[in-house]
């Protein structure tokens, strides 16, 4: 779909991006020990504090963990009081159809659309290289964001700047070829996407140990 963004008078456009939130029905729902609906609000709760800028919201995927519809009306009901737009991609644990439903109720709308992981990598597009040709032929999209990893990625490959932001819960250690948890804090990213084309960004987090994931799991 096509977005119309909100522009500054220097005709910047301030994002913020909200990632893999892996709600549940239930608030007390936990994914390898954390609360995440907890994890959530500690976030939301920081972003509100700061006095950085921000005209909508990007929700990237897994807003659910076990793709309820009480688990869409939960990140509806926890991100209505940011009174900002919000559009949203669904991920591999999202129910597309039900996001449709209870979030479009919501007043939230869809947004239309890889990482030196070898286990995250197998989910990345099957036809990449499709993608980046036709990327090629329009130079003027240089940036791909996108949410999943739960980890903090910022890389140029073929001439794209490729973005990730951490999650709101749990986080994957980078540069592992198998599944591994990192300590790092839940996290969210802001971006400003400038008229000449520059993006500046910068990924915010909470504390180190406030929201501590099972150090024994072996998945998720």
């Amino acid at each position: 779909m096509e977005t119309e963004l909100p522009q500054a008078q220097d005709g910047s456009v301030h994002l913020l991006q909200i990632t893999d939130t892996h709600l549940f029905a239930s608030a007390e729902g936990r994914l390898l020990a954390v609360r995440t609906a907890e994890s959530l609000a500690a976030v939301l709760e920081q972003v509100q504090a700061n006095a950085h800028p921000y005209d909508l919201i990007l929700a990237t995927g897994d807003l659910s963990q076990d793709h309820s519809p009480e688990s869409y009306q939960r990140f509806a009901a926890m991100m209505a009081p940011l009174s900002r737009p919000i559009y949203w991609l669904p991920g591999n644990h999202d129910d597309s159809p039900l996001m449709t439903e209870h979030l479009h109720a919501a007043g939230i709308s869809e947004a239309k659309q890889l990482v030196g992981c070898a286990w995250l990598d197998q989910h990345n597009l099957k036809n990449a290289d499709d993608l980046f040709a036709v990327l090629a032929r329009h130079p003027q999209q240089k940036t791909i964001l996108f949410g999943h990893v739960h980890q903090e990625f910022d890389e140029v490959h073929r001439g794209v700047r490729l973005i990730s932001s951490p999650s709101t819960c749990i986080q994957f250690k980078p540069l592992s070829d198998g599944f591994a948890l990192d300590e790092s804090g839940p996290g969210w990213r802001y971006l400003t996407l400038y008229s000449d084309g520059r993006i500046a960004s910068q990924v915010w987090r909470l504390p180190v140990g406030q929201f501590v994931p099972d150090p024994n799991a072996t998945g998720y």
